[in-house]
């Protein structure tokens, strides 16, 4: 009977599995997914992030490399902090057993699979916690892996694991509170936290919330089944209470603690981002009512994942019957009937309520994505509608009717009132016949005992067709693989033959037409675009000063000119057309569609910056020029000393770390538009003539035109933010500069002299451009001038960089790489205080002489995460060694 009974329950497991993952395989053959077709299923973040950070993975583990830095994460950047973020899932690491040409596969099918194992978890937690092996469980379990939080963001590969782990997580806290043993939660808490420790903040507060519910609703008679403490000294404690919060605090730090290897790094790397500066809230808000979000229970509500707080809680429309059918049952006791629906509410009223918002996403508003918290919600109301479900034979017909008539007159309600795009007439028309479906099961359930079989079979299939039709209908978007991977082969190809010629040296890439901004790493090559969570705020602050676009959560190539590239030691640009008529490049090689072409004035990775590349004198006159070209507006500038104006462009990183987050002054440079800044700073290192020479430009309102009058590469510069394009015509071609309140400059090309440009505001904003053209000769004064004192960089790999350079007159060594905390400079083998130039790049003052620099990077906060797992696994062997020993008793 024992056997008998436990293929039983494997097989429910095993249906929970199946029953969403066919279904998800099912949409993926009807959307073509390969390799049902030529399509896949990057979407959104699994677009433009995902997929190339898991084949930067995929890379270095084929190829041994660390895992601490990567030089192709933009201009450089911690790994680590990358993987903790988006790649921590253990399922990642099978990755290596799969072709590369098969990655993309890896990562779509990885949902299918997901999806299955959310059914799998929910329906254990069901059968444990209620004690049943009932197949109706596996109704239930759909909901959980085809809700409308799937549907949203199923494509969310890095939060799928916590989704799968959290009803065994809450089984496990359950456990530790009625039987007193919390090594089940702790352990799958770990595991949650380790895979992806921004999903479980929440699941975390959610435990904190769901372990006070459950001492809520506990029998107070019943304070005597609980087991002894396993830690001798408090072991003579007697109350119930004190011993499960003393429980549940240990077992939940020591799985914090367990995750201390990986959570100690990202904490320490999360400073030198832009989401490490918490503004809570100062005033009280509401975004929406409780109708709204309690009518998004509906079938085929569109789903939100742009920047409105809509939460995404469809779970199937029958949970409007059971909520209310679990709220009449008498048998389920007050005390316990009574904290879940508190809790609910409080989840639910906590997507419209902005400090309570800001709370749940880890004191901080999320990027888009909105309310990630909703698959607890989820959970518990299914747990709550599945034991309504138990003791729906209870209810009387009258109870049943009554509250299915109401049910309805809320959907006609809800179509009244509700005015949201995400809604459609269909939505409240399927979701009222789905309901009439449900009531009339129901109704045969209560009835007809006897027909139970017929009735489950029917259940399934309105389940299968419920699920399956909301997710088919408001999930799982798709691109076309052929062209994402375009020139994948040809890409790699061409880079790596470069990098081989190059015979060791440094130096970056950038793509043209990218993409994405992380298409580096998808192809393999160092570059200046990234997009990412954990970006360096340094950089981005950098990339805003400079003209180049970015954002919190990215910095790309977008907006450079010959001096951010040639700072940026950009050397080659790839193109997928013919840019032999540009003067700033140099065909160097073509590989399939592709032209590869070497940067004009490109500088190498270390360059040297004395005091006596311009004099004071020097000074005098470019302030002059400065307060001349910008007029009144800037007649701060004041002449200054060749010394003091080449110190204002480096500073102590010690500094810039301690006041990371703080509001600089704006000084008068700051106040220079991007272009004019960079004509600064070439004066600034002694030559006075501007490279970006300004250009007549005739405007009228939202429309702009430009006569060349002579040949050059030009650059435009707006500083409207209210602009949302600006289109540019030119003969019989045309270009869209999108996002201008980004602020980044706009690079027109090169032009022939008797050209004529155009330019115009989409929305009929004013232009207000400035326009200018790049002088080489004065361009190639500014590089020859940086190149007289080079670093040659002898070897490098992921965490290393080591090199030799001759210093004829002293002054700042400056390197192409970006400082965050662990970082160590040695400079002739012995360690130097790092500065930072523009407080970005890497810096150190070098005297007279012949030197070797070696730079060596190690995350900040991986030893001390080290030892904190270690003590935590140890204290951990010991509790159970204690509690196995209790057990034998």
């Amino acid at each position: 009977m024992k056997t008998k009974k436990s293929f039983t329950f494997n097989k429910l497991y095993l249906f929970a599995f199946l029953i969403p993952a066919v279904i998800m395989l099912v949409i993926f053959a009807i959307r073509e997914i390969y390799p049902f077709g030529d399509r896949s299923f990057l979407h959104i973040d699994m677009y433009h992030q995902y997929f190339p950070f898991l084949v930067e993975f995929y890379h270095k583990l084929k190829n041994g490399e660390s895992l601490f830095y990567s030089w192709n994460t933009g201009i450089g950047s911690n790994f680590l902090a990358l993987y903790v973020y988006y790649l921590a899932s253990p399922t990642n690491w099978l990755a290596i057993f799969c072709p590369e040409g098969h990655l993309m596969e890896f990562i779509t099918y990885m949902v299918v699979i997901k999806t299955g194992l959310c059914g799998t978890t929910f329906a254990v937690y069901l059968k444990k916690h209620f004690h049943t092996d009932t197949w109706a469980i596996l109704f239930f379990s759909t909901f959980y892996a085809l809700s409308g939080y799937m549907a949203a963001y199923s494509w969310n590969v890095m939060w799928l694991d916590c989704i799968v782990l959290a009803p065994i997580i809450i089984l496990a806290l359950e456990k530790l509170v009625e039987q007193g043993d919390g090594r089940l939660y702790c352990m799958m808490l770990a595991l949650s936290i380790l895979s992806n420790y921004y999903l479980s903040i929440m699941i975390c507060i959610f435990l904190v919330l769901y372990f006070i519910v459950l001492l809520a609703g506990r029998n107070s008679h019943n304070q005597d089944i609980s087991r002894p403490l396993a830690v001798p000294i408090p072991a003579r404690l007697q109350n119930y209470y004190v011993k499960a919060i003393i429980r549940f605090g240990v077992y939940s730090l020591l799985a914090g603690g367990i995750a201390a290897i990986l959570l100690l790094p990202e904490v320490a790397a999360l400073k030198f981002t832009e989401f490490s500066d918490i503004n809570f809230p100062k005033t009280v808000k509401s975004y929406f009512s409780v109708i709204d979000m309690l009518a998004r229970h509906c079938f085929n509500v569109t789903v939100e994942t742009g920047l409105d707080h809509w939460p995404n809680i469809y779970c199937g429309v029958a949970a409007f019957l059971l909520l209310p059918l679990y709220i009449m049952q008498k048998k389920i006791p007050i005390r316990e009937k009574a904290p879940k629906l508190i809790l609910l509410a409080f989840i639910l009223i906590s997507y419209s309520t902005n400090v309570l918002n800001f709370i749940w996403h880890g004191l901080n508003y999320p990027d888009s994505l909105p309310a990630r918290q909703s698959f607890l919600y989820i959970f518990l109301l299914l747990a709550m509608c599945f034991e309504a479900f138990l003791h729906i034979r209870e209810h009387s017909g009258n109870e049943i009717m009554g509250l299915f008539l109401g049910v309805l007159a809320f959907i006609l309600l809800c179509e009244k009132l509700i005015t949201d795009d995400s809604f459609t007439g269909a939505c409240f028309l399927f979701t009222g016949i789905f309901l009439i479906c449900y009531a009339g099961l129901i109704h045969g359930y209560r009835l007809h005992q006897n027909a139970s079989q017929i009735l489950a079979i029917l259940t399934f299939a309105l389940v299968i067709a419920e699920s399956g039709a909301n997710m088919y209908l408001t999930s799982v978007s798709t691109v076309s693989r052929s062209t994402y991977l375009a020139n994948y082969d040809s890409y790699q190809t061409l880079t790596k033959r470069t990098m081989e010629e190059e015979d060791g040296d440094f130096f970056r890439f950038e793509k043209f037409a990218r993409r994405t901004q992380n298409d580096a790493m998808l192809i393999g090559f160092p570059s200046a675009s990234y997009f990412s969570s954990t970006s360096n705020a340094l950089v981005k602050d950098f990339y805003e000063k400079y003209g180049m676009k970015s954002s919190r959560v990215y910095y790309c190539y977008d907006g450079a000119t010959p001096i951010t590239a040639a700072l940026l030691a950009n050397r080659y640009m790839l193109y997928t057309i013919d840019r032999g008529y540009d003067t700033l490049f140099s065909l160097a090689d073509t590989e399939g569609k592709l032209y590869l072409y070497r940067n004009n004035y490109s500088l190498p990775l270390g360059f040297m910056i004395s005091s006596d590349m311009v004099s004071s004198s020097d000074m005098a006159t470019i302030t002059a020029h400065h307060n001349a070209l910008t007029g009144a507006a800037y007649d701060s500038l004041q002449p200054q000393s060749s010394d003091d104006s080449l110190e204002e462009l480096f500073s102590s990183a010690d500094d810039v770390e301690e006041n990371m987050h703080e509001d600089d002054t704006v000084s008068y440079v700051d106040q220079l538009n991007p272009i004019e800044r960079q004509n600064y700073l070439v004066n600034t290192l002694g030559i006075q003539e501007d490279v970006f020479l300004p250009v007549t430009v005739e405007q009228d309102g939202g429309r702009a035109t430009v006569d060349v009058e002579t040949s050059a590469h030009l650059y435009a510069y707006t500083s409207n933010t209210k602009i949302d394009n600006i289109k540019l015509r030119y003969g019989s071609e045309d270009k869209t500069f999108k996002t201008i309140k980004k602020k980044y400059i706009l690079d027109l090309g090169y032009h022939e002299a008797g050209s004529y440009l155009t330019l115009t505001s989409e929305n009929g904003e004013d232009l207000n451009l400035v326009v200018y053209s790049v002088d080489e000769d004065v361009l190639g004064k500014f590089t020859d001038k940086l190149s007289q004192q080079t670093m040659t960089v002898d070897s490098y790999n992921e965490t290393h960089m080591n090199g030799h350079i001759t210093v004829t007159t002293p002054g700042e060594l400056v390197l192409s790489i970006p400082y965050e905390p662990g970082w160590t400079l040695l400079v002739d083998g012995k360690e130097a205080a790092i500065d930072l130039f523009e407080d970005t790049m890497i810096s150190t003052y070098l005297t007279e002489g012949e030197h070797t620099i070696a730079l060596s990077y190690y995350p900040e906060g991986f030893n001390a995460g080290i030892l904190i797992t270690v003590i935590s696994l140890v204290i951990f062997a010991g509790l159970w060694i204690l509690i196995q020993k209790q057990n034998r008793k």
